[in-house]
């Protein structure tokens, strides 16, 4: 009696943790996937490092090289996207910082590109500022690497797979000088 008694209680205690949020691993949602031929919107968040800020008196730039758009897998409108630099206002002179920002870029996959990662190459131009000394930092120079999944077909039970139309999120935070 009492080796059964134990039993049950194991196998409710098993039963109770298998089924607890702590037992269960959290589902990981995938990053969208897009099919050939589609529209997506590459957002790019630009970080500026710990405890540094975006210089919100510089432009930062997002630029494609030429040369490498007339062979890519996708179409581009234009080779540069800005977030713009603010207007100094003498009126309001307390400057506002920001930790990042955001530069959407469309694009149009290719019909025909294969499945993959896809890596497109962009060159970002800013300048990044410490928010205490207020020393800033211009003429920053790096080169990111954006990354857009391909698949033709969404796997069974999948969301945000093979999408013909959708935003690619994108993070880079900005080297220290």
């Amino acid at each position: 009696m009492r080796f059964t008694m134990l039993s049950i209680v194991s196998g409710l205690t098993i039963a109770l943790l298998a089924g607890s949020p702590a037992a269960k691993e959290p589902e990981k949602e995938l990053p969208p996937s897009f099919k050939p031929g589609a529209n997506v919107t590459l957002a790019v968040t630009i970080e500026a490092p710990k405890q540094w800020a975006i210089n919100p008196y510089q432009d930062i730039k997002l630029v494609f090289d030429e040369e490498n758009l007339k062979n890519a897998p996708f179409s581009v409108e234009g080779t540069e996207w800005v977030h713009p630099a603010k207007k100094f206002d003498p009126e309001h002179p307390e400057i506002k910082y920001e930790d990042f920002c955001v530069i959407e870029i469309p694009i149009k996959l290719a019909s025909n590109i294969t499945e993959g990662t896809l890596a497109v190459p962009i060159t970002l131009h800013g300048g990044i500022c410490d928010p205490v000394s207020e020393y800033c930092k211009g003429g920053i120079v790096e080169e990111v690497s954006v990354r857009v999944l391909v698949k033709a077909k969404a796997p069974d039970g999948t969301k945000n797979q093979a999408l013909s139309q959708g935003v690619s999120p994108w993070r880079h935070c900005i080297s220290l000088p």
